[in-house]
C-alpha cells in the first residue's frame, strides 16, 4: 500500500512538471525586454495613448473617434471589471468591440481578468488572472497578447519573474493624465506640459470615463499633433513589429491547426487546474517547482502548446488582417508552439519511464 501511494505521488509530480513545462515557458521574441518595467518609448517624437480597464459601454465611441482621426492606440483589457460583466458573455457585446479594436489595428494588451493587485495575491492567483484572460481573447480574436499592464501599476519582483516566464512585456507609463480624478482641465494641463518637456510619452488614461472618451481623448490627439508628435501604439513606440505583439495557440508548424479546438483545450486545461486536487500542484503555485523544471529541461523557452479537442468559439467570426506580415505572424507562433509540443513529448519520454521504474 505504501509503495502504491509513493507511485501515485511520483506520477502526480511528473504530471505537474509536464504541465509546468507547457504553460510556464514561452518564447521571447524581439529586442523589447520581458518581465521588467518599461516606462517610456525608445523612439523619439512619438506618443502612445493607452486606455485601461475596458472594454466599457463607452469604448465604441472612443473607437469612432480614433477611426475618424486616424489614430491607433493601445488598450489594456480586463476580462471582468467594474461590474461590466465578463467579456465572454456574448449577450453583452464585449466580444464584438474587442474584435473591432483588433481589426482596426489597435494594440491589445492584458490588464488581467479581474483587476486584482498583483502584489497582494499568490502565484496561483496571478496564473489564473493571466490565463483566464488569454483563454477569453483566444476565443474572441484567436490570439492573446505579449504586452501587459499590472492593475494600479503594481508588480513586485515575484510578479515580474512570473511575467518573464509567461513572455509578457510589463508596460508602465511616463505621462499619467489622472483622468480618474474627473478634473479635465488638470488632465489637459498635465498632458500639454509633459509633452513640452519630453520627446515621447506613454500616456495612461481609461476608456471607462465619459470625460476621457467624450473630450479629453480628442484634446490629446490634437495637442500631440500640434506639438509635432506621431500617435502610435506602445509596440510601435518601442520599435517592436506587430508580429511580436501576440501569440496563438497551435500544435505543430507542419500541420494547419484549428484555433477553435486549441482554445477549447486551453480553457479545459485552465479549468482543470482551477479545480485542483490534493495530489497535484497547479503550474504557478510553486516557484521552486518551475525553477526545477527549467533546470531539468535542455530545450529553449518556446511558445505555449495545447492539444486538440472539439469545441465552439466566437473566433470564427474574426476576419484576420490580410497582410503577408499577419500570415507570417501566425506561422511563426505555430512553429514555436510546435517546438513546445516536441519539447514536452521529449521530456515525457525521458521522465515518465524513470518514474514508472520506481513504481
Amino acid at each position: 500500500m505504501k509503495r502504491k501511494r509513493q507511485s501515485s505521488k511520483l506520477l502526480a509530480l511528473t504530471s505537474a512538471l509536464l504541465v509546468t513545462l507547457v504553460v510556464a515557458q514561452r518564447a521571447q521574441y524581439g529586442a523589447v525586454p520581458y518581465g521588467v518595467e518599461i516606462r517610456s518609448c525608445t523612439r523619439p517624437n512619438m506618443v502612445a495613448l493607452t486606455f485601461d480597464d475596458g472594454p466599457s459601454h463607452l469604448t465604441p465611441d472612443l473607437l469612432d473617434l480614433l477611426d475618424k482621426r486616424g489614430v491607433r492606440a493601445t488598450f489594456f483589457l480586463n476580462g471582468n471589471n467594474m461590474g461590466k460583466g465578463p467579456i465572454t458573455d456574448k449577450s453583452l457585446g464585449h466580444g464584438s468591440v474587442i474584435r473591432r479594436m483588433y481589426q482596426s489595428g489597435h494594440q491589445i494588451g492584458s490588464h488581467t481578468w479581474s483587476h486584482k493587485d498583483f502584489n497582494e495575491i499568490s502565484d496561483e492567483q496571478r496564473w489564473d488572472e493571466l490565463v483566464e484572460l488569454e483563454v477569453a481573447l483566444l476565443d474572441i480574436i484567436r490570439v492573446y497578447p505579449t504586452y501587459f499592464r499590472a492593475p494600479w501599476g503594481r508588480c513586485n519582483e515575484g510578479c515580474q519573474a512570473m511575467l518573464s516566464e509567461f513572455g509578457y512585456h510589463l508596460i508602465q507609463w511616463d505621462l499619467d493624465t489622472n483622468d480618474w480624478k474627473q478634473d479635465e482641465q488638470a488632465s489637459r494641463d498635465t498632458f500639454s506640459q509633459t509633452l513640452n518637456s519630453q520627446n515621447s510619452a506613454i500616456v495612461l488614461a481609461h476608456d471607462i470615463h465619459e470625460m476621457t472618451v467624450n473630450s479629453l481623448a480628442a484634446y490629446m490627439i490634437s495637442t500631440a499633433r500640434a506639438k509635432g508628435f506621431s500617435l502610435v501604439t506602445v509596440g510601435e513606440c518601442l520599435g517592436d513589429p506587430r508580429r511580436n505583439w501576440y501569440r496563438t495557440a497551435g500544435s505543430s508548424s507542419k500541420t494547419k491547426t484549428n484555433t477553435k479546438t486549441n482554445t477549447n483545450t486551453l480553457r479545459k486545461q485552465w479549468q482543470k487546474l482551477q479545480e485542483g486536487s490534493s495530489s497535484t500542484t497547479p503550474a504557478s503555485s510553486n516557484t521552486a517547482t518551475r525553477g526545477s523544471m527549467n533546470d531539468l529541461s535542455a530545450t529553449p523557452s518556446v511558445g505555449l502548446s495545447v492539444s486538440t479537442v472539439a469545441g465552439d468559439s466566437d473566433a470564427s467570426k474574426v476576419t484576420q488582417p490580410s497582410s503577408a506580415e499577419s500570415a507570417e505572424e501566425a506561422d511563426n507562433d505555430s512553429g514555436a508552439a510546435g517546438l513546445m509540443a516536441d519539447s514536452a513529448l521529449a521530456f515525457a519520454a525521458v521522465v515518465v519511464p524513470v518514474v514508472l521504474m520506481h513504481c
